[in-house]
């Protein structure tokens, strides 16, 4: 088992130290990397916060058992797809 099947594994179990770590460790990441779509601090916040959550919910449906990425580059594609959908709704997404 590789470092992100563990993970993942115990993310299925609602393991609340892995999702404590997984969200601590990638916050500032996410929010530097997500910055440049000039969304306020709240809203890049709840995208993460989101994305955490879909990241939980998507690990105990069995969608990333065979994740070919990070979780953390997995986490970070959920984070950019909800900020375009934030941004299409706030009519900001150039086309």
């Amino acid at each position: 088992m590789n470092e992100s099947s563990i993970v993942i594994d115990l993310l299925k179990r609602n393991d609340e130290k892995s999702i404590r770590t997984v969200y601590n460790d990638n916050k500032n990441g996410f929010i530097l990397f997500a910055k440049r779509y000039n969304l306020s601090q709240d809203d890049l916040i709840d995208v993460y916060q989101d994305a955490i959550i879909a990241l939980i919910e998507n690990a105990k449906k069995g969608k990333i058992d065979d994740l070919k990425s990070s979780i953390t580059t997995y986490l970070f594609g959920i984070g950019k797809f909800m900020i375009f959908q934030k941004l299409k709704k706030k009519g900001k997404l150039l086309r």
